[in-house]
């Protein structure tokens, strides 16, 4: 090989010089190159080359293939394939050393393609594999430069000859026949081990028998070794590589979109599968077998806070201007705050309808001062702490914004009244000026620090009967609880109703007043005062507003091309609480929204490919018999009737229909009608003939002359065209139509002979399914119908004195039998027409109380040799009353039931997930003594669980590493060190799978140094090195090191 690759190298580049041939510009062939094997059949090459100006000026190839060394190898040679498979097993793939085997590729038959030993996948190690590799496991053909060549039995290059059954080279098969029934000259011979029949997880392989040439030891047809007795085929079990189970894959959560009132939140959910380096790859959705998690959720599902506002409080004046206050509470849910934006008004102005005229009309300045500005001089303290709560409040507050977020207040408002008791206001706001911007930017209140200052404050104008000075009092300054009497619990306004129909309810809120005006104050002066009940009422007691109703959509209309999948809409009122009160209105009444859509679109994948087929075309002759053709192509449905042509192989699901077809045209313009026999025939004894019509089927014995008839009205029989299997049946041979229009087979085979034949009458056509039985097959037929069959026999005697009366014209009355009906029309035969009824099946209920029993009654027109399986009415037309086929049946005895036993520990060697591992119980079906039942007995659908996951705190998933190989590439200066990385369960280091996907991975590569090396007396390291060199991977660093001495001459 290596002289060969030399030769090949520079005759292509021009370096040797050949010979010319004096007829063209051909130089002359070189010598035949060294086979490429030594044994098992190879391939050898010569070259010649062009010499001419132009390569045009040559004609012919360049290159001449023959195959060579046909001997058979020793046992025990390794497979050429799987020895350049071999050759990479020093090669790193994807940072790992791998075993390689061969793997043969159909679509590819000529790529060295090779499979990783204990691996589930496959690569393409080199797209040639070299000449003389065998292009299958098993044949003779080759690969001569990437392509598959034909080698036939006589070792030729191209030759399409192949061995018969006798094993000849090209014969005819007819060699062998004489010695069938004494040569010793074949023998069964036992193969070796197939391969696994999967690919991961348990399988089988097997040990076949093949016949064999005991002198050319060639396999031939298996005929050849009829007469010896075959050897039974071996069994055993084979275990590759546990199964990687595709599974799905759930992204993170995304953000909620509600922040209360129950939002939705979606994720990522996909189906991938496990790579060899931990990763996962993503596959189609149909891999995954369990259920499909959930891609959205609900979230945030607690109500979202609402205001409430109490009534207003009366005017704080008495006369003329004056404010009216009320109060407006947040009721958070889960910490939620209520929106300030929307935070109903909490004061407002007012007027009395009284004008202040003068000092009479204002209460008692004494009286007024007595409630209204309460000295509090026993408890000094409490006011003191007010007006430091008051000045710490006020520190917070600017006159203008800073260059840090501040509150900043406005001037106090005068006091709402002109006299008596009011409210002064300011407007409090959190601002902060930006220098970069020169302007002033209004925050949130939770953007400054420290306490928001008051924005409202009590003022006193003075007696209403005098002109005293407006001065401010704050809440410290009103009666406090130690004059209890002064204020008063009141009840205030409801809250709103909690429904807007259908009965609602409603709470009453409750204000502390001043008694003496009334004023709502603050509920810290009524603390000490006994509080209200809630009072409840019904609210909003009436029908709901029409609405639309919907529900799901349906299932879709088509499963591929774009259909449609429909929800039923329509218009409700609900009347009162409860399903059964929603009535349906007219759609005009549901005016607040838009009529949602009924329809949407669904399954708009494109559908699998499949076989469309055109009209038949007209009859090529018009008379007679002529051809039919029709368009055959390959389609698939895009999207809502849209179809393309697709190439016919993606329709492989299917036999692709004819395109031609005989046709026959009566010439006679007349249509013609096949008179059918839609009926079974069952033959029980053997005859030398049989006479059959078409329509129905018909099971026989092999041996007999058969002949199926096809009568047909108004057409020449002689046009009648027979097909088998959709073939012409010819009118010759053992098999033939005859020129009656009938079929004939004479002795009719078990197996070739079985079949549908059809007639054909231009264009009308019938047909009859033929099949065949053993003899064994036939009696058992018999036997189920003996009783019937005894009956027959019993009556032949009657048959003779039948046959005399029709001679003496007299009549002997026939002697009347339940079901059974003699036909006078065959007189001479013993054929009666009667019901049979087979056997009564076993009760639908073997316990448990009441079921049905079963029989199949047939009408059958039966003799001792056959019988006719026919439709019913042909009994019933005789007068026949067919026999029951159902009555009832029961049983007392009680149905098995299922019982578990006790869960077992929760186990540590059967991890499942971080936390969790399975349990296990037994699971039974028992009969009510204790006893054991077969599961059948029992209902599958309610079979208790027998497996189940628990939590197991020693279930830790860690990822485990090897130890760090050596630096490679050696003598590179700089190179790395790798390791391998196995997910595993920390406490019993079983694999964990997949379930590390979200730990840290730690590092599988490091940096290194190496010393460099030079080309001395090295050696080589591998017995593959000839390959190395043969392949040309000595420029790879590896292949470099290990075939050192191989390496240094290539180079």
């Amino acid at each position: 090989m290596k002289g060969s690759m030399y030769l090949l190298i520079n005759a292509l580049i021009g370096q040797i010089a050949l010979p010319l041939t004096s007829a063209s510009d051909w130089s002359h062939w070189s010598e035949w190159s060294p086979c490429s094997r030594s044994c098992g059949g190879g391939a050898a090459y010569r070259i010649r080359k062009c010499l001419g100006k132009t390569e045009s000026s040559c004609n012919g190839d360049s290159m001449v293939y023959k195959t060579c060394e046909h001997k058979p190898c020793p046992p025990g040679s390794v497979d050429f394939r799987a020895e350049q498979c071999t050759a990479y097993d020093e090669v790193p793939f994807r940072n790992k050393d791998f075993i390689w085997l061969p793997y043969y590729d159909n679509n590819n038959r000529c790529a060295l393609r090779c499979k990783a030993k204990g691996y589930n996948f496959v690569v393409t190690l080199s797209p040639k594999v070299l000449d003389g590799t065998k292009c299958e496991e098993t044949g003779r053909d080759i690969c001569i430069n990437g392509k598959c060549e034909l080698v036939g039995c006589d070792d030729e290059l191209g030759s399409t000859k192949s061995l018969d059954k006798c094993g000849v080279c090209g014969g005819d098969g007819t060699s062998c026949l004489p010695s069938l029934s004494s040569s010793g000259g074949f023998e069964w011979r036992l193969t070796g081990y197939s391969p696994c029949s999967v690919t991961c997880g348990v399988g089988i392989h097997h040990v076949t028998a093949v016949c064999e040439d005991s002198s050319t030891r060639l396999i031939v047809d298996s005929e050849n070794c009829a007469h010896l007795t075959q050897p039974a085929a071996v069994k055993q079990k084979c275990i590759q590589p546990r199964c990687i189970v595709p599974e799905w894959f759930e992204g993170e959560w995304q953000e909620c979109s509600k922040s209360c009132n129950e939002g939705v939140r979606r994720r990522h959910v996909y189906c991938a599968e496990i790579t060899e380096n931990g990763g996962h790859r993503r596959i189609p959705d149909t891999h995954c077998a369990q259920s499909r998690p959930p891609t959205t959720g609900p979230c945030n599902t607690e109500r979202c806070p609402t205001w409430y506002a109490g009534e207003w409080s009366p005017c704080t004046a008495t006369c003329g201007g004056g404010s009216q206050y009320r109060e407006v509470i947040c009721r958070q849910m889960a910490g939620h705050a209520c929106d300030e934006a929307a935070k109903p008004q909490a004061i407002r102005k007012c007027t009395a309808t009284v004008a202040c005229k003068g000092p009479t009309d204002a209460p008692d300045s004494a009286t007024t001062a007595a409630h209204i500005i309460h000295l509090v001089e026993d408890d000094r303290q409490e006011m003191k702490i007010a007006q430091q709560n008051s000045k710490h409040d006020e520190s917070n507050a600017n006159l203008k914004a800073t260059t840090s977020p501040s509150f900043v207040v406005s001037s106090w408002s005068p006091c709402s009244a002109s006299c008596g008791t009011g409210v002064k206001t300011r407007t409090v706001t959190c601002e902060v000026f930006l220098t970069y911007l020169d302007r002033i930017e209004t925050l949130p209140d939770i953007d400054c620090n420290g306490k928001k200052p008051v924005s409202e404050k009590w003022c006193y104008a003075g007696s209403c009967n005098s002109t005293n000075n407006t001065h401010d009092i704050s809440w410290n300054d009103l009666p406090s609880d130690h004059s209890r009497d002064a204020y008063s619990w009141r009840y205030g306004n409801f809250t709103p109703c909690s429904k807007s129909c259908l009965r609602g309810r409603q709470d009453s809120m409750v204000d502390c007043v001043l008694n003496l005006d009334g004023m709502v104050v603050n509920p810290k002066f009524c603390s000490a005062l006994p509080g209200l009940h809630t009072i409840s009422r019904v609210c909003n007691d009436i029908a709901c507003p029409p609405r639309w109703e919907i529900s799901g959509f349906g299932r879709c209309s088509v499963k591929c091309g774009g259909g449609i999948s429909r929800r039923p809409v329509r218009c409700v009122q609900q009347m009162a609480p409860g399903e059964e009160n929603v009535v349906m209105v007219d759609e005009s009444q549901c005016t607040g929204a838009k009529r949602p859509e009924t329809e949407e679109p669904c399954n708009e994948h494109p559908c699998p490919a499949k076989w469309r087929t055109g009209k038949w075309s007209q009859c090529s002759m018009p008379c007679g018999g002529g051809l039919q053709t029709r368009e055959v192509i390959c389609e698939k449905l895009v999207l809502h009737n849209n179809y393309v042509i697709v190439p016919e192989i993606e329709c492989p699901g299917e036999e692709k229909p004819v395109r031609r077809r005989w046709c026959v045209t009566d010439c006679t313009n007349r249509t013609p009608k096949i008179r059918t026999e839609n009926s079974t025939f069952i033959q029980f004894t053997s005859t030398k003939k049989i006479v059959l019509k078409v329509g129905g089927s018909a099971l026989i014995l092999p041996g007999a002359t058969v002949v199926v008839k096809c009568p047909v009205r108004r057409f020449n029989r002689n046009l009648i065209l027979w097909y088998r299997q959709g073939r012409v049946v010819q009118s010759k041979g053992r098999v033939k139509a005859l020129k009656n229009g009938a079929l004939r087979i004479r002795r009719a085979k078990l197996y070739s002979d079985s079949g549908k034949y059809m007639c054909v009458a231009s264009g009308v056509n019938a047909s009859i399914e033929i099949q065949f039985q053993t003899r064994t097959e036939a009696k058992q037929k018999a036997k189920v119908r003996q009783k019937y069959l005894d009956t027959i026999a019993h009556s032949r005697e009657f048959n003779k004195l039948f046959k005399q009366s029709l001679k003496l014209s007299s009549r002997i009355p026939w002697k009347d039998q339940p079901g059974i009906v003699k036909d006078e029309s065959y007189a001479s035969s013993s054929a009666q027409t009667m019901f049979v009824a087979g056997d009564w099946s076993p009760c639908s209920k073997s316990c448990g109380g009441e079921g049905i029993q079963q029989r199949k009654v047939t009408c059958e027109e039966m003799s001792t040799g056959y019988t006719r399986i026919m439709s019913f009415h042909k009994c019933k037309k005789k007068g026949l009353v067919p026999p029951e086929s159902e009555r009832k049946c029961s049983s007392d005895e009680k149905c098995p039931q299922w019982t578990s036993g006790e869960w077992s520990p929760c186990s540590d060697e059967e991890c499942v997930k971080d936390g969790y591992s399975v349990q296990i119980r037994d699971v039974q079906c028992s009969f009510q003594n204790g006893s054991a039942a077969k599961s059948i007995f029992c209902f599958p659908n309610v079979r208790p669980t027998h497996r189940r996951e628990c939590e197991n705190k020693d279930c830790k998933s860690v990822w485990e590493t090897s130890d760090w190989s050596e630096c490679i590439p050696p003598c590179s200066g700089a190179g790395k060190k790798t390791r391998m990385l196995y997910c595993v369960w920390g406490k019993s280091g079983l694999p964990a799978g997949v379930n590390c996907r979200k730990k840290p991975r730690p590092a599988v590569t490091k940096p290194c140094r190496t010393r460099l090396c030079t080309f001395g007396n090295c050696l080589d390291d591998s017995k593959h090195c000839s390959l190395v060199k043969m392949l040309r991977m000595c420029k790879y660093n590896n292949f470099k090191r290990r075939c050192c001495k191989t390496c240094s001459d290539w180079l």
